[in-house]
């Protein structure tokens, strides 16, 4: 049983899912155009960020969702739209985290 209220559950899951959505987005940045920076170091963080939820999720004992995001992001034309859409998402990304 979790010691934590749902609505710290619910955050926990709203967060696990931003990054999972972050780590496949720059993942298709990196199929589409290479292993380019700072993708691959965004990419790592991401996958750094995503492993400490995880270590939340199994201290609590909750059910660790799966990643559906590859596969489903958005794909960029150029590396400056990438980078103008990494930048939007970074700023959202510290919204839910200040909510």
């Amino acid at each position: 049983m979790s010691e934590l209220a749902d609505r710290e559950i619910s955050a926990l899951h709203d967060a696990l899912d931003d990054e999972y959505q972050a780590w496949a987005t720059y993942d298709q940045v990196i199929a589409d155009f290479g292993e380019v920076m700072p993708f691959m170091n965004i990419r790592d963080a991401e996958a750094r960020h995503i492993e400490a939820l995880l270590v939340l999720f199994r201290h609590y004992g909750l059910a660790i969702p799966d990643n559906d995001w590859p596969g489903k992001v958005p794909r960029f034309a150029s590396l400056l739209q990438a980078c103008e859409a990494g930048v939007a998402a970074e700023v959202a990304n510290a919204a839910l985290y200040s909510r």
